[in-house]
């Protein structure tokens, strides 16, 4: 059966970017119960459901390791976002950026991709430069966000030509309108330069003002804290679509690792029960297994207020297929 999809799969390569562009632009326009504007990427303006044919999980990927596209088109994942990792690449030519030629891949393989883009390291020319890279290579979707904080090249705000995401959202909408649809990231446990809810949500309220047409967050743990946040944005005027982060626990080391590296908060309980059985792998991974899909299932419930649910998967594709088995429907199967 895996040799059949995998064959399917390469078929289905030989495609062209307007079928792919038409593809993810149906997948919305059929969530949001609207057509739209034609020339326009659209992911719609109100809160979006999921569509039963559609796989309601989208996953986030990276180049820090190898895993087996064709499985993941398999899993026919609602979009796949490709993380950029800070400043790594800085000094690669942009046509070899790791990011744009695995998204490049992905497009192939007939996904509908995400691109994420950090502002704060990169100057109005190269970003210019990456955006007419990326129409002509047929990516369409971007992440507009500040970067990570410990990758950050530049720390003082004046020397940056977009020191925030708002700012990297406006020149992309100015430079190139309805081109490019950007989507910005959201902190249901605010963002951690935030002092209060309210502070958190004018910016994120910027962000959508000055273009921003779906919101993707940070992990998220904690249900109750996410619902309170996204009835906050409903009620600030934030009606775009929100995609919540999930990330699975696996062991005692990445949780630690993934929360400092993305500035995410645990819980106190869930890390308290992580540290005291952290030598038991099984028990963690089975935990973290448990705890994601009761988020994702009390998520998927809400789809007046959530447009899915996407995964941080640390490229584990055989863990995403196995959460994937969850979730598959006759429909969607």
């Amino acid at each position: 059966m895996v040799e059949c999809r995998v064959k399917l799969v390469k078929v289905i390569r030989r495609l062209t970017f307007s079928h792919v562009q038409s593809r993810f632009n149906t997948l919305l326009v059929r969530m949001s119960g609207s057509t739209g504007n034609k020339n326009k990427p659209f992911w719609g303006n109100n809160i979006l459901a999921v569509d039963k044919n559609q796989n309601p999980l989208s996953v986030e990927v990276s180049t820090t390791k190898e895993f087996n596209i064709d499985q993941l088109a398999c899993i026919n994942p609602h979009f796949v976002s490709v993380t950029w990792l800070g400043n790594k690449y800085l000094e690669l030519p942009n046509l070899e950026a790791p990011a744009i030629l695995l998204a490049q891949k992905l497009i192939e393989a007939d996904l509908p991709v995400v691109l994420h883009l950090p502002g704060r390291n990169l100057s109005k020319d190269r970003l210019y430069e990456i955006l007419s890279i990326l129409k002509e290579k047929g990516i369409r979707y971007i992440l507009a966000i500040q970067g990570d904080w410990a990758h950050t090249v530049e720390k003082e705000d004046s020397k940056c030509d977009f020191p925030y995401a708002s700012d990297l959202v406006l020149f992309i909408k100015d430079n190139f309108a309805d081109q490019f649809c950007v989507g910005v990231a959201a902190y249901p446990n605010l963002h951690m330069r935030c002092q209060s809810l309210e502070e958190d949500l004018k910016y994120l309220k910027q962000k959508i003002d000055n273009g921003a047409e779906f919101i993707i967050t940070q992990a998220v743990f904690d249900y109750e804290s996410l619902e309170k946040y996204a009835l906050a944005c409903r009620e600030a005027g934030i009606e775009v679509p929100i995609f919540p982060g999930i990330f699975f626990i696996k062991s005692h080391k990445s949780l630690v690792n993934m929360a400092k590296w993305c500035e995410f908060k645990v819980p106190g309980e869930i890390l308290s029960f992580v540290e005291a059985n952290k030598d038991d792998a099984g028990l963690i991974r089975s935990y973290g297994f448990d705890l994601g899909n009761r988020l994702i299932r009390r998520i998927l419930a809400r789809g007046d207020l959530f447009a899915g649910v996407h995964i941080f998967s640390m490229n584990d594709v055989n863990f995403v297929e196995l959460v994937a088995q969850e979730y598959k429907t006759p429909e969607n199967a």
